[in-house]
């Protein structure tokens, strides 16, 4: 561990209350039970998890006195998916991904791993207005090599060409391709790995299609509609909070 790169997830919230740390990450919620000075020494920890040291490096900023608790709450955090080491060799090395390599180095130990799973997936985006404008240029400077977009608004929303223009002058991917369809009865749905739908109003026929078709062909499906100012979230997207777990420095 001492010699690979140690990253704290930038996803997670700390809160420093009296005599203990809470910690929350995607609904799995954690209670530490340390003294201030403690506290005070692992939050300076997670700061310095930025992705830019070896944990040896970072461990060496610390008196030999919080070693071992330094050590028992970085496995602490690793076990719990809170924190991992990631290795430079997993690191993606075509400089036009570079901000695509930044962004799952805060997230993944194998960005390469998960990038080339990522860019080998067919997707189908599914969406309207503004989100799906946003959607497209996302997905093109993430590296997304095989996208097929249905545009379901085309008379208040965006012109299918304008989606073309974007996703070509953005995308990172030599290889990647964009294709546009005007209904469902033009696409095999079968044939993607994921269907996103990100829409600015709520249509409720169209979600109900979409979920029956990957409910039948095991496709993952990501779905997201902005209502006014609201952003809610569709097919488990929004977690609920696990039970509290409370641990002390020794039972970490």
């Amino acid at each position: 561990m001492d010699s690979s790169i140690y990253r704290v997830r930038p996803d997670i919230f700390m809160q420093d209350a009296p005599g203990r740390i809470r910690i929350n990450h995607q609904g799995k919620n954690f209670i530490l039970k340390v003294s201030e000075e403690i506290a005070k020494t692992f939050f300076q920890f997670v700061e310095l998890g930025d992705g830019q040291h070896s944990f040896s490096a970072i461990l060496d900023k610390f008196a030999q006195q919080h070693h071992q608790r330094i050590q028992k709450f970085s496995q602490f955090l690793i076990n719990n998916n809170l924190a991992f080491l990631v290795d430079k060799k997993a690191y993606i090395e075509e400089e036009s991904l570079a901000d695509v390599n930044r962004y799952l180095c805060q997230f993944s130990q194998s960005p390469l791993q998960d990038f080339k799973r990522f860019s080998d997936a067919r997707y189908l985006l599914i969406g309207d207005g503004y989100n799906l404008v946003s959607s497209v240029k996302t997905l093109a400077q993430l590296g997304i090599r095989h996208l097929h977009v249905l545009n379901t608004d085309l008379t208040r929303g965006v012109a299918n060409e304008e989606l073309v223009e974007c996703f070509n002058s953005l995308s990172t991917h030599p290889l990647a391709q964009i294709e546009i369809s005007a209904s469902f009865e033009n696409i095999e749905m079968s044939s993607f790995d994921n269907i996103l739908q990100f829409h600015d109003r709520f249509d409720d026929q169209v979600y109900d299609y979409v979920t029956q078709v990957c409910e039948q062909s095991n496709i993952s499906a990501y779905q997201a509609y902005q209502n006014g100012n609201h952003l809610f979230f569709a097919n488990g997207l929004h977690q609920q909070f696990s039970q509290v777990r409370e641990v002390s420095v020794e039972g970490l």
